[in-house]
């Protein structure tokens, strides 16, 4: 491997990062090749688990009025290539960031055979995400600008998740910084339009985008979010057979699970879980979400609003919590999400460096767990054992240089992204990461992490 023993990927994967590892083990294989090798195959055979899935986004589809042969046609895909791409937060695809995830992800299953992708987006994500530079779902960086994509104040924005800006709303492309585009039919087309919701909002404009998009990689597009995984989980609560209904009302089991997870992240084991809550579910009041902490054991434990400091206002039984999933109340946290649709129906998930690190951790808080107070049966710990079903893919496997930066940040249908793509895709991955700049936060983030939790490292 042609690089510097000093480069990035020698010191994450030195301090044990997965994705480092992944990346070191693929590094003399092409683009195209690694892409094309990280779409799995259709299983021998699926389980309950995979069903719930299926029957979570079908219900999905059939609610944004997608038609029945489309939908069956999606979950045939999932039997075919059980793969789902969640590396995005919600954003539109004008983000830089975005479309390569979305773009490599459809390059990689084309080669593999597949007629379309699933890309689920993580749709509680913070409308604002940082203010300095300002990012998050309500604010578009493209053509050299900064666009505000709702009409909504920045006190409001910092104030909401993105799955909780569900009244009638506008999308207005207000221009922040730069230059004003009169003539860029593809933002014009987007602005001034009425949408029930944001999540509605982006799935519309991101269908138009994505179809607009000229490449001969582009196949048909199937995108879902956060509600998909709160049916996902409602379907399980309900179902006495389900380990996750175990998980939460089995009190042994779940003071082992909370145990082990607590545990865990003060462990010099932990590189990116900087902290020990939510415990299962966020409950939404107004148009924030805030963790749920269980304080105490056994019988006496109870559920609390973390920041709030007041108790979990929702009856704690199967029914209620259902009921709370399906109206949008209530949502999983990212243990809990990845439990349900990735780990136990045995889906690879696509997606970044934070979470090849997360589904790991994740793996083994479950089978620690399992270990003390059983929960699991013999399959779904097998599925669990499998320590390849979460895979890079996406923006951290192309640095980007100035030319294709400036190609990326002006896509409109004109774009040709065959000619930018073609040349790189025969590259090998050791040279497409570049100086792997992307991965600088992992470090960081893991020094603030070991000196919060006051951990060796």
């Amino acid at each position: 491997m042609p690089i510097n023993s000093n480069h990035r990927i020698f010191q994450l994967n030195l301090e044990g990062f997965k994705s480092a590892q992944l990346l070191l083990e693929a590094r003399n294989m092409s683009l195209k090749n690694y892409l094309k090798k990280i779409i799995p195959k259709s299983l021998q055979m699926t389980n309950t688990h995979f069903d719930f899935v299926l029957s979570s986004i079908a219900r999905y589809l059939d609610h944004r009025c997608v038609s029945i042969d489309r939908i069956e046609n999606t979950c045939n895909h999932l039997r075919d290539f059980p793969v789902i791409q969640q590396a995005d937060h919600s954003n539109l695809l004008f983000d830089m960031e975005t479309f390569l995830n979305n773009y490599l992800f459809s390059i990689g299953s084309k080669e593999s055979g597949a007629s379309q992708i699933v890309i689920s987006q993580y749709s509680t994500v913070s409308c604002v995400c940082s203010l300095k530079p300002l990012t998050g779902p309500a604010y578009l960086r493209t053509r050299n600008n900064l666009y505000k994509i709702f009409p909504f104040s920045k006190q409001k924005l910092k104030k909401s998740n993105f799955c909780c800006l569900s009244e009638p709303l506008e999308t207005s492309f207000e221009l922040l910084d730069g230059i004003e585009q009169k003539n860029d039919s593809m933002i014009n087309n987007l602005s001034n339009r009425q949408f029930a919701s944001g999540t509605e909002a982006f799935w519309v404009c991101n269908n138009e985008i994505w179809n607009n998009l000229n490449s001969t990689y582009i196949i048909p597009r199937v995108a879902i979010d956060e509600s998909v995984t709160s049916e996902l989980l409602a379907m399980h609560i309900t179902d006495k057979n389900s380990p996750i209904r175990r998980l939460l009302f089995d009190i042994d089991v779940r003071d082992s699970f909370i145990k082990r997870k607590r545990e865990f992240v003060h462990s010099s084991k932990n590189r990116v879980m900087n902290r020990s809550i939510p415990d299962f579910f966020w409950y939404r009041h107004n148009s924030m979400l805030y963790p749920i902490e269980l304080r105490g054991k056994n019988n006496n434990a109870k559920y609390y609003i973390a920041e709030k400091n007041i108790p979990f206002p929702v009856p704690y039984t199967p029914d209620n919590l259902a009921s709370e999933l399906r109206n949008g109340t209530l949502y999983g946290d990212i243990i809990l999400s990845y439990f349900a649709r990735c780990l136990l129906p045995e889906i690879t998930t696509i997606g970044g460096l934070s979470q090849q690190e997360y589904v790991e951790h994740h793996r083994n808080i479950f089978l620690d767990t399992h270990s003390c107070s059983p929960f699991l049966t013999k399959d779904e710990v097998q599925s669990l054992m499998r320590d390849d079903l979460s895979r890079l893919g996406g923006y951290p496997l192309l640095e980007l240089d100035t030319q294709v930066k400036k190609t990326l940040s002006w896509i409109d249908s004109k774009t040709d992204l065959d000619f930018f793509i073609n040349d790189i895709l025969p590259r090998p991955i050791w040279k497409t990461i570049g100086n792997f700049t992307c991965s600088e936060y992992l470090l960081y983030d893991l020094k603030k992490i070991r000196f919060k939790y006051n951990i060796a490292g």
